[in-house]
């Protein structure tokens, strides 16, 4: 199972993908963490809840700029404590706290980028 992030622009009254991310939920733990310890509520989800909540709800129809902010909070909340957050890698070697910031940090870029494209994200 995985989530899909996708950073579009409307051109013209269509839909033009800029780039697209897909990573396993494996990981969800870590950002729930991180963005539960930053005041944001999230509600588990019904799939993959013994691998941390739905966090990718909160960048669903944000624009870059606003998605930009939140993921620039996970990407510093990650490094700040890299011993922690690498503990909570799974066990099946499906995901680690070093790919997932990779992740996040390509996606802040493309945000910072395009401040007025708009987030799809799902999973």
């Amino acid at each position: 199972m995985s989530w899909d992030a996708d950073l579009y622009a409307d051109v013209d009254g269509n839909r033009v993908e800029i780039q697209s991310w897909n990573y396993t939920h494996n990981c969800n733990a870590m950002l729930s963490t991180v963005l539960e310890e930053n005041g944001h509520k999230l509600e588990s989800h019904w799939l993959i809840g013994h691998m941390g909540k739905s966090w990718f709800r909160l960048l669903h129809e944000k624009d870059g700029k606003d998605g930009g902010d939140l993921l620039e909070m996970l990407v510093t909340g990650l490094e700040a404590n890299p011993k922690r957050f690498r503990a909570m890698d799974p066990p099946n070697k499906w995901g680690s706290y070093d790919s997932v910031l990779r992740v996040l940090r390509e996606m802040l870029e493309a945000s910072r980028k395009y401040p007025s494209a708009k987030w799809d994200v799902g999973g």
